[in-house]
């Protein structure tokens, strides 16, 4: 199986989206426990300024938040960095979204209530691999 941490710039870096603030600070340290360097916005409008001045190597985005949409930010990390990894969670998933999710360029699309493991599993998919866990 493939480690997601290995050595390099931007190797382990991780954009962790969503305006759930408690589930940020959660998922956030279990990350940083399994070797992440986790960057946290609460807002697409305030990860695209991160994501442009480094853009991460990996990506866990909430699909519907206060503002913009997950979607919108999709479609931003990928240009910004066309390898990186994407996760999409969502508490209202439906196959249009999830399809949409992919073609924009993330690996998956997942329920919210996703584990750790299961997010951490969805990183290490290409592309379209795969929809909703």
């Amino acid at each position: 199986m493939e480690n997601l941490v290995s050595a390099g710039s931007n190797a382990n870096t991780l954009l962790l989206v969503d305006d759930d603030v408690v589930l940020c600070d959660v998922l956030s340290q279990a990350l940083e426990r399994r070797g992440f360097i986790v960057s946290v916005a609460h807002s697409a409008e305030e990860a695209l300024p991160m994501a442009g001045l480094a853009p991460p190597r990996y990506a866990v985005l909430d699909l519907k938040m206060n503002g913009s949409s997950g979607l919108m930010l999709v479609d931003a990390l990928h240009r910004a960095n066309p390898e990186a990894r994407i996760v999409v969670l969502t508490g209202y998933a439906s196959a249009e979204t999830a399809a949409e999710v992919i073609r924009l360029g993330a690996a998956q699309c997942l329920f919210k209530s996703a584990s750790t493991d299961a997010i951490l599993s969805a990183l290490r998919h290409r592309p379209g691999s795969q929809v909703i866990n």
